[in-house]
């Protein structure tokens, strides 16, 4: 049993490890990013919501960006 969990836990701390990911490119993404798309036919598409439900959201991260259907527009938080 104990070996499992050490297993279990040595698993998940590698994770880590690779946290950034590239979407649509063959080589390692930008160093300083998260996470980096790359596409010269397609976009990126951000939660849809509308106004009701965006406002709904209990303490969104500065930065948390939302597409509002009701107002057709990009919305990002900046409260803090």
């Amino acid at each position: 049993m104990k070996r499992k969990i050490i297993l279990f836990v040595l698993a998940h701390l590698s994770i880590g490890l690779f946290a950034q990911v590239a979407i649509g490119k063959d080589s390692a993404p930008v160093e300083s990013a998260v996470l980096e798309l790359v596409s010269s036919d397609k976009g990126m598409l951000f939660p849809r919501l509308t106004t009701a439900q965006r406002e709904a959201i209990s303490d969104p991260a500065d930065g948390l960006c939302v597409y509002d259907t009701d107002e057709n527009r990009i919305l990002h938080f900046n409260e803090k």
